[in-house]
């Protein structure tokens, strides 16, 4: 081509440019590498070439593209960023750090290098300098308060609450408009670190900066994961109620304007093991006249024959709360319209099963509580069903008012939710004591089955135990989240190292290292030398801890607060368990599944009939080859039973019909 011949590098640069922002990546790549070699000193165009290979991941020709800019002019800022970038991607924190720090040479106030550098530290557990860092990225550019603050978040969500706390604790120190946030979401962080004072000190300081009753709320109802005695958990509920007390009398005076940031409901509450009726009730109370009010529900629908039922939860995708109840909907009548709200927070994937066909929709509600009311009711069910209350505060927030005619709560999280704007708790008469009403302000529906309908699972091919790495002896396993460890279930374990010289007591870590350090420490100082046969194994994938079952000698259900679906997973694998019922739904699963085989081995009535009992299971072989024939005999009355979501399907058809009847009286 004559010299003539080449178009200029203006009018090229420009066609380049137009492509590589219209998205057009490998036109503009190429435009881009035919400017190089008609004007291979563009450094403009090597630089957009760096960016596309970088962006594509072709780190190799990005670099080499970035170098020819640097050989034209040493001193942009830029080019030293993305080369960091790159070696960060690579897994080269050093050569990366000295890149940002070469663009700082050059710029000292390049908001970018700081950024980076910043996030270069967090993960090398470099926190002064990463705080350094993004304060300084921070001061240059005020936008980046909110990149930090979704970064916190993706790292909260993750479970990376030390990164987590880092980030928001930067934005704290900012002082920004998202500082008072970022303190709820520190305390958040705090929490699950088990750095209770300094969680406390930062609810403190956010209602000095908004005294709103949000705030106040979450300082009353804010407890430990775990406790490091029951004199302590007793503390801790005692303030909890004086400081409801307080807020009672000071209601008029205050203003929720942050229900939104309500980052807990009292979710660790229903571990302490006592009735939590009447403290649910004041929360209800305190909270209800300050969530946006709905005009009344209004029929606008033709009536149908068919129901339309509307489900509510934030664990629709594989969770126990899903495997409990989902599979319910395959027992209604054909034709049913069923659908899913997913409250925000929830994850896209739902769990798999053949109760999807009859799903009619999915929805996801929106973050704003107001509109996510209006999507339900526009919706025109006749039923709304909540899985679960109390295990994330939107549900809540949403509950408190009739969004259908009729509303009732399932016990995917088994405590009473304290609202009057429900028209029942359905459980079941085998899961209930005698006094059962006293423990809820929901009617109680009982019904005559379980409603969980638990499929009969192929067992894993039981492997050799010197492969599963678990400690020689006999295995005692308490396979529960770390909070359901009630300090008063600790008496178990003494008296069981006390009796059994081979025993070895194996627990799952699932909450951080922090946590676990507290639990052992309150260990060691009960067990004193046979805390050493306490293990705490890493939680396990639901199909390892299959694997690991059947090399359990016993499996012990810890009160007050039970198994669940895991008592299901024991009986497949058929590994003994011993429960002590408790007064409460949420330790008296075992029992209710025992009770249905017909099971008597295994249930305790007090502390030292659950050691005796835990010591011969675990002991004789005759008495657990007797307990395993019986579990045998009666399996098929437990699993891919129907009966329980059967018994739903026709007490909420008849509520409806009551309803109509009602309106048209």
């Amino acid at each position: 081509m004559n010299a003539s011949e080449i178009p200029s590098l203006e009018s090229s640069f420009i066609e380049a440019l137009k492509s590589l922002q219209a998205g057009e990546i490998l036109t503009s790549r190429q435009a881009f590498e035919s400017i190089v070699r008609d004007y291979p000193d563009c450094k403009e165009a090597w630089y957009h070439l760096g960016e596309i290979c970088q962006k594509w991941g072709d780190f190799e020709n990005a670099i080499d593209h970035y170098t020819h800019v640097l050989e034209l002019d040493p001193a942009i800022q830029e080019v030293y960023n993305n080369l960091g970038v790159i070696a960060t991607l690579q897994g080269l924190p050093d050569l990366a750090s000295g890149y940002f720090f070469k663009a700082l040479e050059i710029n000292s106030e390049f908001a970018p290098a700081h950024l980076n550098l910043g996030q270069l530290f967090l993960p090398l557990g470099q926190y002064d300098l990463f705080a350094y860092h993004c304060l300084q990225a921070l001061n240059i550019d005020a936008s980046l308060e909110r990149t930090y603050f979704q970064t916190g978040m993706n790292a909260l969500l993750k479970g990376d609450f030390t990164q987590a706390e880092a980030l928001f604790s930067v934005i704290v120190k900012y002082s920004g408009t998202l500082r008072v946030s970022a303190l709820l979401k520190k305390t958040f962080c705090l929490q699950r670190l088990g750095r209770d004072s300094e969680a406390l000190g930062c609810l403190d300081q956010a209602y000095e900066l908004d005294p709103d009753g949000t705030i106040a709320l979450m300082r009353a109802f804010y407890l430990p994961v775990v406790y490091r005695s029951e004199a302590e958990l007793n503390q801790w509920r005692d303030q909890l109620t004086a400081k409801l007390e307080t807020l009672e009398a000071e209601q008029a005076n205050l203003s929720f304007r942050r229900l939104h940031e309500m980052d807990w409901y009292p979710f660790y509450l229903a571990y302490q093991g006592q009735n939590d009726l009447e403290i649910m009730q004041r929360l209800a109370r305190l909270i209800q006249p300050h969530v946006p009010a709905l005009s009344p529900l209004q029929e606008k629908r033709p009536r149908e024959k068919n129901l339309r039922v509307g489900w509510v939860s934030r664990y629709f995708h594989t969770h126990s709360v899903a495997q409990c109840f989902l599979p319910v909907l395959n027992n209604f009548p054909k034709g049913t319209v069923h659908l899913l709200f997913q409250v925000p927070g929830s994850r896209q994937d739902l769990m798999p099963g053949r109760f999807q066909a009859a799903i009619a929709a999915v929805l996801p509600l929106s973050e704003v509580l107001a509109q996510a009311q209006e999507q339900i009711q526009a919706q025109e069910l006749d039923i709304l069903i909540y899985t679960d209350l109390g295990m994330e505060p939107f549900g809540f927030l949403l509950a408190q008012n009739r969004l259908a005619p009729l509303q009732y709560l399932l016990p995917g999280h088994p405590v009473t939710s304290g609202l009057k704007s429900l028209d029942g708790f359905i459980s079941s008469r085998v899961l209930e004591g005698p006094d059962a009403q006293q423990h809820y302000q929901e009617p109680l529906v009982l019904l005559d089955h379980p409603l969980v309908n638990f499929p009969n699972q192929a067992q894993h091919p039981v492997i050799e135990r010197a492969q599963t790495g678990l400690p020689a002896g006999r295995l005692y396993a308490c396979p529960v989240t770390l909070f359901k460890l009630h300090p008063g279930f600790d008496k178990v374990f003494a008296a069981l190292l006390a009796a059994d010289p081979e025993a070895q007591i194996l627990c799952f870590q699932d909450q951080s290292p922090e946590i676990a350090a507290i639990l052992k420490t309150r260990w060691q100082e009960l067990l004193g030398p046979d805390s050493e046969r306490m293990h705490l194994l890493p939680w396990q994938s639901a199909e390892r801890f299959q694997e690991l079952l059947p090399h359990f000698d016993l499996v012990l259900d810890p009160f007050p607060f039970g198994l669940g679906t895991t008592a299901y997973l024991a009986l497949q694998a058929e590994v003994p368990m011993v429960s002590w019922p408790g007064e409460f739904l949420r330790g008296r699963v075992v029992q209710a599944l025992y009770q249905t085989l017909g099971i008597q081995t295994g249930l305790a009535t007090s502390l030292e009939d659950y050691v005796t009992q835990a010591l011969a299971l675990a002991q004789n072989p005759e008495l657990r080859q007797a307990w395993i024939q019986t579990l045998r005999q009666q399996k098929h009355l437990l699993f891919e039973s129907s009966l329980g979501g059967q018994e739903l399907a026709v007490f909420l058809q008849d509520a409806q019909a009551r309803k109509l009847q009602q309106e048209t009286v």
